[in-house]
């Protein structure tokens, strides 16, 4: 519902590209939230290379074989979630 407008306005094949992209950064960004991976990326803050576990949208292309980060700031993106905010990743 969030994404409707946006959706509505493209072509069927850019539709469903949209809809996947999107379904694959709202899941991840539902994982990122989860509270066990919250309190694991605290307890991992301070290591080297940031916390832990680290949290990828990627989508499947079967055209090319390739598998595509969408590279998304998950922490970015869940202050804009719980603020009420609207986004477009893609």
């Amino acid at each position: 519902r969030t994404h409707k407008g946006y959706l509505d306005e493209l072509a069927e094949p850019d539709r469903l590209i949209a809809l996947t992209k999107l379904n694959a950064v709202e899941q991840a960004l539902n994982v990122f939230t989860a509270a066990p991976v919250q309190q694991r990326r605290a307890a991992t803050a301070g290591q080297e290379g940031g916390p832990i576990p680290r949290v990828h949208a990627v989508v499947y292309d079967p055209a090319t074989g390739l598998l595509n980060d969408m590279n998304i700031d998950f922490e970015r993106l869940a202050a804009m979630s719980y603020g009420g905010a609207s986004f477009s990743p893609i």
